[in-house]
């Protein structure tokens, strides 16, 4: 797996993670991008994977929607071929 393969598995997995503890928490695409001060679609593409996500972008979706940053990547490593 190359680079740019490498980070849209990232991408999209991290994606997934934000939407699965969003819902968890009970909140909306449109209540997470009015507290993160983004557009809806903004979130939709974080989450489909589409646009990637900054680190201090990715801390304050953890804060916003209460989960340690951590969770965000728990299932990134087990999408990537070993080295």
């Amino acid at each position: 797996m190359n680079r740019k393969e490498e980070e849209a598995v990232v991408a999209k997995q991290i994606g997934k993670a934000i939407q699965y503890w969003r819902t968890e928490v009970g909140m909306s695409q449109a209540a997470l991008s009015e507290k993160l001060d983004v557009a809806q679609q903004t979130v939709q593409q974080w989450e489909a994977g589409k646009r990637r996500i900054s680190a201090p972008t990715l801390y304050l979706i953890a804060k916003t929607i209460q989960v340690p940053y951590i969770l965000l990547f728990a299932d990134v490593e087990s999408r990537l071929e070993p080295a």
